[in-house]
């Protein structure tokens, strides 16, 4: 029952959204929580998964249906999950295994590629561009409200060198 309402669900929420997000992981992810310290089965980390994904689809704010999450709460859990893909994405790099990381990620084909973009870190990256495209920070009165009282001064740094009298290293 509540699969067949969550796909209801984004059935609804895809309607005149662009082909990047048109995704779904289609069948059960593969998890290994050994990796991770953690003793839980492939099924419980689906459902988790299923989850989290059903929660963000939601929204952050309540304007044509009740919300999981608060919109702080979206937010953080948004900010949460897109700096882990990007710590784990950075994770693997090195110069040494680039041709090598180059043809993995070339061997994981979308099952549903965009057009010329055949693979899932392609779809990745045509995602985290939207994303940006549209919670982008130039959003009118955005800056007025992130500004108002919550501005530090800062003193300018002041930049010496090693062999500076004035130095603190040589007072």
């Amino acid at each position: 029952m509540r699969n067949k309402e969550h796909r209801e669900a984004l059935k609804s929420a895809l309607e005149g959204i662009r082909a990047p997000f048109l995704f779904d992981t289609e069948e059960p992810l593969v998890f290994n929580g050994a990796c991770v310290g953690i003793d839980m089965s492939t099924e419980t980390f689906n459902a988790a998964v299923t989850t989290v994904t059903a929660a963000l689809e939601r929204g952050y704010f309540s304007t044509r249906d009740p919300t999981p999450l608060g919109p702080g709460d979206w937010a953080r859990l948004s900010c949460a999950l897109l700096a882990a893909v990007g710590r784990g994405y950075h994770r693997q790099y090195s110069t040494e295994k680039e041709s090598t990381l180059d043809r993995v990620r070339a061997e994981i084909i979308d099952p549903d590629p965009l057009p010329k973009n055949p693979t899932l870190f392609h779809r990745l990256a045509a995602i985290a561009d939207d994303v940006s495209t549209h919670i982008g920070t130039d959003q009118e009165g955005y800056q007025d409200c992130c500004s108002r009282g919550s501005r530090r001064e800062v003193a300018p740094l002041e930049v010496r060198t090693i062999g500076d009298a004035n130095s603190p290293a040589r007072k």
